[in-house]
């Protein structure tokens, strides 16, 4: 892997390359100051700005960081390409080094080192917490009730999620979306160190033109936070934040966005006394099992689940996903199941 970093790139290459993106996204009035800070007004399309024709916005071309002061949303430079073109940071890596009148400031080699140190930096470069003001989600949680899907009961189509869990998460729903990106689409929340870092828009709909399961904000921070409340001494560590808001009245649940675990959230379980690994059974699910238990196993008291289920703990009740987690044995007892058992819930 190369060791090139961002910051071995000239200044003045930096700043051309910053100016010819405002271009692109439209800014004016552009204001440069000594600290490397190019002002302007602020071009992100989304809520929480109160004045479109302030300069209060500002990409500072030597660090590769945008915010703005008035909407309080602020990221690194992909995040912040993604971001003003409604996109992942996918999309916009392809279109920065292939689409885009940008790749006229640098020559081609330069332009792809510096997508590839900004995408997956060193641990010498951290990429920055994108964060986003907190009235981002007051559109999408303008109802007085919660969405059925969350909160019916499974016998009826729905996940059976305890309003009081929705609502500490803050859990909305996009009812209407002129862009079509999060359009009714269950909206979860991701809050880290008391900041909204970014969130989830869950698909309800087979025919919602975007296949993705999950759309999540750019450069989505799930490989260095975990889901859910952290004040507990003991957790119960699951994959998805739909089984968090299903159980966390009850049992102390945190979810890790899925079955990889990067390098970072590691030192985030190392604080707790005891970890309960409860992770799906599915090939994906074991292989995250092996992988937390080389890694936890010498700094927490590790158990794990033992489920005969085909069914992960969302689609359980708290009598039935308390018993399990009460039964948890010790990592060096447990294997993967050879055989599993259809769950179906009585009626």
């Amino acid at each position: 892997m190369s060791t090139w970093s961002y910051s071995l790139m000239p200044d003045e290459q930096k700043r051309e390359l910053c100016l010819e993106l405002l271009e692109e996204f439209g800014a004016t009035g552009i204001q440069e100051t000594t600290k490397g800070e190019l002002r302007h007004r602020c071009t992100l399309p989304i809520g929480a700005h109160t004045d479109r024709n302030s300069i209060t916005a500002s990409v500072n071309y030597r660090k590769l960081v945008f915010r703005c002061y008035v909407c309080n949303n602020r990221g690194g430079l992909l995040w912040w390409i993604a971001t003003n073109r409604g996109e992942n940071t996918e999309q916009s890596e392809k279109w920065l080094s292939k689409e885009s009148g940008v790749s006229e400031v640098l020559d081609l080699p330069m332009l792809l080192k510096l997508i590839e140190a900004l995408a997956r930096p060193k641990n010498t470069e951290v990429q920055p917490m994108p964060t986003y003001d907190e009235r981002i989600l007051d559109s999408w949680r303008r109802w007085r009730i919660f969405h059925p899907y969350l909160t019916l009961p499974i016998s009826e189509g729905g996940r059976e999620c305890p309003e009081v869990n929705l609502a500490r998460y803050k859990v909305g729903y996009c009812d209407e979306d002129v862009h079509w990106r999060y359009h009714q689409r269950i909206i979860i929340p991701l809050h880290w160190n008391g900041a909204l870092v970014g969130w989830q828009a869950r698909k309800l709909l087979e025919d919602d033109p975007e296949p993705a399961k999950y759309r999540n904000t750019p450069q989505f921070p799930r490989d260095r936070t975990v889901y859910g409340d952290l004040g507990e001494r003991d957790i119960v560590l699951v994959e998805s934040p739909l089984s968090v808001l299903r159980h966390a009245h009850h049992l102390p649940m945190v979810a890790t966005f899925g079955s990889a675990v990067s390098d970072m959230q590691i030192p985030l379980l190392h604080r707790y006394r005891r970890v309960t690994l409860w992770y799906d059974n599915d090939k994906s699910g074991w292989e995250g099992v092996y992988s937390l238990i080389a890694r936890l196993k010498n700094y927490v008291d590790l158990r794990i689940v033992d489920s005969p289920w085909d069914a992960d703990p969302a689609d359980m009740t708290e009598a039935e996903a308390a018993e399990l987690v009460e039964g948890a044995i010790p990592y060096m007892l447990w294997s993967k199941p050879m055989t599993l058992t259809h769950y179906e819930r009585a009626a």
